[in-house]
C-alpha cells in the first residue's frame, strides 16, 4: 500500500520497526537544540521531550533498545548544555 508517496507493507518487520524506531530517535537527537531554543519555558520544553521519549520508550521492543535510545536522548540534552540534575529522574530510568 501507498500513503503520500511513502510505501507501507501490510506487515511491519522486527528489522523494519526497528529502523524506523532508530530514524525517530535521530530526529529527536537533531531536534533538541531547536526547541531548546523554541519554547520560552522550561516546563514547555520539558512537555515536549517527555512525550518524545515516552514515544521511544513505549516502541522499543527490547529491554536493551529501550536503555539504548534512552541513552542517547539523555546525551543529546547532555550535548545541547542541559546539566544531568536537571533531567527529571523519570525520564532516565
Amino acid at each position: 500500500m501507498e500513503i503520500a508517496g511513502r510505501s507501507f507493507s501490510e506487515r511491519a518487520t522486527d528489522r523494519r520497526a526497528d529502523a524506523d524506531l532508530e530514524a525517530m530517535a535521530l530526529e529527536i537527537v537533531r531536534h533538541v537544540p531547536r526547541m531548546i531554543k523554541a519554547y520560552p519555558t522550561e516546563v514547555e520544553f520539558w512537555h515536549w521531550f517527555s512525550g518524545e521519549i515516552e514515544s521511544i520508550r513505549r516502541n522499543a521492543r527490547t529491554f536493551d533498545e529501550r536503555e539504548r535510545l534512552t541513552a542517547r536522548l539523555i546525551q543529546a540534552l547532555l550535548d545541547n548544555g542541559i546539566k544531568g540534575e536537571m533531567v527529571p529522574a523519570g525520564i532516565s530510568r
